[in-house]
């Protein structure tokens, strides 16, 4: 079995260890004198330097929680999520990704050892000072952490894996003896390695090499006319016909207008019966949390979430309804939809939609419930798993937001 066959069978399982692998691709790199491949697999092996930026597949984003204090009474508050709203514009990026710079066995230990479904790493102090009190009124921020799935740093890992399978796959192609022993030249052409990583490793670029020229040597200039300038040069001075009825009665416009008579009600008939095509675009979605009794023994919280939709149709389309379902089969769900913006979203267009949900707490704990929303013809848009994290019995209440009813 060649090195290539191997690599290729390995990154196509999942029972050998993904560093393996990459030592594999190490020899690969060096059998194919290529800096760029050999670089990149010496960082996933032992991690990107600490001052380098990581590339994008190893940046997640997540959610951030934190615990409060009153600035009146000194009373604490249980673990609460921050809206990314709240923070400054310069520090969201920080605050609100993770970059995983570790070698990928550190990443695989991460997962081993982690026995929760989410991980979970803190702010650094410097940024607790420097937004905590701006987050919600009379209310300063003690500590905060980053809450990202576990699952994520799997996918993480399985793309590295995943790109190794495409290299493998489109080396072995040009070549498959190519990872075998050095030879005197290179297996495959140093410029064609390049095109693979860059496609497949570093990320998605065109065909056209990099340092190629739009012109070729070789080909004549443009001729002029023989009036000595360019034809786009010329003056546009077309003559106009004697009368209105000779310009239409000419055979090649006649078709136009007949075309025209018969095209336009068929688009006509199109757009009516064609259906609204909506999507959910951007990121995850932050939901606001509140309560809907101020009082504080209130077991009835509000949740209310923007949700950007497109309409990629012509045919202008709204959400209809929403329908809930628990997010655990243990877990009873007591919630009711509040508000459910029906605005209409036209062709190419996009809307901030609101959506509002109260929810009865009846334990302490993680809460949390799975929306679904469906547009006007029934057809499901967009998933998305919302609820609270409720305070722990015997300790005050988390800050006290407001949050008014959707018209």
């Amino acid at each position: 079995m060649t090195l290539l066959e191997q690599i290729r069978t390995e990154a196509v399982g999942n029972d050998t260890d993904l560093a393996v692998i990459l030592r594999k691709c190490r020899v690969l790199a060096q059998r194919l004198e290529n800096e760029e491949f050999k670089k990149w697999v010496d960082f996933e092996l032992g991690g990107y330097p600490a001052n380098d930026a990581v590339p994008k597949y190893r940046v997640l984003d997540c959610f951030c929680y934190g615990k409060f204090r009153h600035m009146s009474n000194g009373s604490e508050s249980g673990s609460i999520q921050i809206p990314i709203s709240t923070i400054p514009q310069q520090y969201r990026k920080t605050l609100f990704t993770m970059p995983f710079s570790d070698g990928v066995s550190v990443l695989q230990n991460l997962v081993n050892r982690t026995t929760n479904e989410n991980i979970q790493t803190g702010w650094e102090a410097d940024f607790c000072g420097l937004v905590g009190r701006g987050i919600f009124p009379n209310w300063e921020l003690l500590s905060a952490w980053r809450l990202y799935p576990a699952v994520r740093v799997v996918g993480l890992l399985d793309s590295v894996r995943n790109r190794i399978l495409n290299f493998v796959l489109e080396i072995e192609k040009e070549n498959p003896n190519a990872g075998e022993a050095i030879m005197t030249s290179a297996p495959i052409p140093s410029r064609r390695i390049e095109q693979i990583f860059h496609t497949h490793i570093a990320g998605h670029v065109g065909n056209m090499a990099v340092g190629s020229h739009l012109s070729s040597p070789g080909l004549p200039e443009p001729r002029t006319s023989s009036a000595g300038v360019q034809p786009s040069e010329r003056p546009s001075q077309q003559k106009l016909p004697a009368s209105r009825w000779e310009w239409f009665l000419k055979p090649s416009r006649l078709v136009f207008v007949f075309l025209t008579a018969l095209l336009v009600p068929i688009a006509a008939i199109y757009f009516q019966s064609t259906e609204p095509d909506l999507i959910k675009v951007g990121g995850v979605p932050v939901p606001k949390s509140g309560r809907v009794d101020p009082s504080t023994n209130s077991a009835r919280l509000l949740l209310e979430v923007d949700v950007p939709i497109k309409n990629r149709s012509v045919k202008s389309g709204h959400i209809e309804r929403v329908e809930i379902r628990p997010a655990r089969f243990d877990q009873p769900v007591e919630v009711e939809v509040r508000y459910v913006d029906r605005r209409p979203i036209g062709w190419l267009e996009t809307k901030s939609l609101k959506f509002q949900f109260v929810q009865t707490v009846r334990h302490t704990g993680a809460d949390s419930f799975i929306a679904t929303f469906f547009d006007n013809n029934g057809k499901q848009i967009y998933e998305e798993t919302l609820g609270g994290y409720v305070w722990t019995e015997g300790q005050p209440a988390p800050p006290n937001v407001t949050i008014p009813p959707a018209d």
